[in-house]
């Protein structure tokens, strides 16, 4: 058997499967998904939105909870990413805000500057250790 095993390794005869491809990234969400189908003006305020998806496969996270604050609200605004991932708050004025992102054990936090009448994309990487 041993000799067997050396001519296969002499002649190179052992045959060594390709790398797997990439896992494949979600596809990206219509502008009216991730912003909604009302316009953003000054008025209104701003929106963030985004995708929460998992850092290692690309695969989206649905009912991660985001929670987002800053000292110019009166009180932090919560929601759960939908089914593709996705998270819009609307009606934002001028400010720092923390946006917070929980899903099983990930607690990660981020900063984002938000101005009246834009919108600004964060689209979050989660860390899900293999959960997915």
């Amino acid at each position: 058997m041993w000799a067997l095993l050396v001519a296969v390794a002499l002649t190179g005869c052992v045959s060594v499967p390709p790398p797997s491809p990439p896992s494949p990234r979600p596809p990206e969400p219509d502008s009216s998904r991730l912003w909604g189908d009302r316009p953003v003006d000054p008025g209104t305020g701003a929106v963030l939105a985004g995708v929460v998806s998992s850092a290692k496969s690309g695969e989206v996270v649905a009912g991660a909870i985001l929670v987002l604050s800053c000292a110019c609200l009166p009180e932090q605004r919560t929601m759960q990413s939908a089914r593709d991932g996705v998270f819009r708050f609307r009606g934002l004025v001028s400010g720092t805000y923390e946006l917070r992102v929980l899903f099983v054990d990930v607690d990660e936090r981020r900063t984002v500057d938000v101005i009246a009448g834009r919108r600004v994309r964060v689209d979050l990487g989660i860390e899900v250790f293999d959960r997915m």
